[in-house]
């Protein structure tokens, strides 16, 4: 009988990858099969590090946003309380790294036009995996 072993991918996640000792790290971890999810500070540095780890490291710059209109007023006691909707509109840069089913994004954002609720920096993370649908 044949001994079969089978090969696991482990995942790391490597900040400032796009130079020094970060790209050095991630190179280093792509080159032993890991799957690397790493930040870099520039497009030229992601293009960099996606050519020298052989698309090992996969990066994906981007432009984020989004738009909150509440739809009904607050409510205190039952009672409505009229123009308490809250509005809001956000947009930053977001990055995305990953592949093979798994992601991590990270993302920024200037809250501008708000009504009724606080204002400021939002930054947001997640880390998602395409689980395998079944199909009956």
């Amino acid at each position: 009988m044949a001994n079969v072993t089978q090969q696991k991918h482990l995942t790391a996640a490597v900040t400032g990858a796009g130079s020094g000792l970060g790209r050095e790290i991630a190179l280093g971890l792509a080159a032993k099969n890991y799957r690397v999810f790493g930040t870099a500070l520039s497009p030229r540095e992601i293009d960099d590090l996606k050519s020298a780890s052989d698309g090992a490291v996969n990066v994906r710059p981007g432009f984020n946003g989004y738009w909150l209109q509440q739809t009904t007023d607050h409510r205190i006691n039952d009672v409505a309380n009229p123009d308490s909707k809250e509005r809001t509109v956000g947009l930053g840069p977001g990055i995305q790294v990953g592949g093979q089913g798994v992601w991590f994004q990270l993302n920024g954002y200037l809250e501008t036009d708000v009504r009724n609720c606080p204002s400021g920096v939002k930054v947001t993370m997640r880390i998602s995996k395409a689980v395998p649908a079944k199909v009956n």
